[in-house]
């Protein structure tokens, strides 16, 4: 029995949307992604359930760039109650935003994804969250999980560039 084939987000959405439209059925689909009837039914289930995931951010804040174009034509001379009746947010919520302490989590958040790019780019992107975790810690003298690294990686987009060792033929 071999491994489950894994399939993009692209072809899984592409296989969802053309069930909805009525252009092809399970069975259809099942045989041109070579998997069966069963999975795409529990795909599509799952599809409407949930519908299309988004990425996960280090931003606590739910509203993010809308604050960021208030500052920007703020910047410019537009006027906050206009700019935000515009992008639909609370003028009050912009404020409280600009106002806001950064809580401690993220700022520490923000530090060690700094020091993961910094590794990761140093260490030629061949670092694993293991082996990334242990030299953060062994490094800065602190002790994160494999866990809570890993999850910052993946935040990023950091993946390892995986190295096959090289087979020397004799003569």
């Amino acid at each position: 029995m071999g491994r489950k084939p894994k399939y993009s987000k692209k072809v899984k959405i592409k296989a969802c949307k053309d069930y909805e439209k009525g252009h092809i059925n399970f069975q259809g689909i099942a045989n041109d992604i070579r998997t069966t009837k069963e999975v795409v039914r529990r795909k599509n289930f799952n599809f409407k359930k949930r519908g299309i995931r988004k990425k996960t951010s280090l931003l606590k804040v739910r509203q993010e760039a809308e604050y960021k174009t208030v500052d920007f034509f703020k910047d410019k001379g537009y006027s906050v109650t206009k700019i935000c009746k515009v992008l639909n947010t609370s003028r009050s919520g912009y404020y409280k935003h600009k106002n806001r302490v950064k809580p401690e989590k993220e700022k520490q958040d923000e530090l060690l994804c700094s020091l993961i790019t910094e590794y990761h780019s140093t260490f030629d992107e061949i670092l694993r969250y293991r082996k990334m975790t242990m030299f953060i810690n062994k490094l800065n003298h602190k002790s994160f999980s494999e866990r809570y690294i890993h999850r910052l990686m993946n935040v990023l987009g950091i993946t390892a560039r995986i190295i096959r060792k090289k087979l020397i033929a004799l003569e």
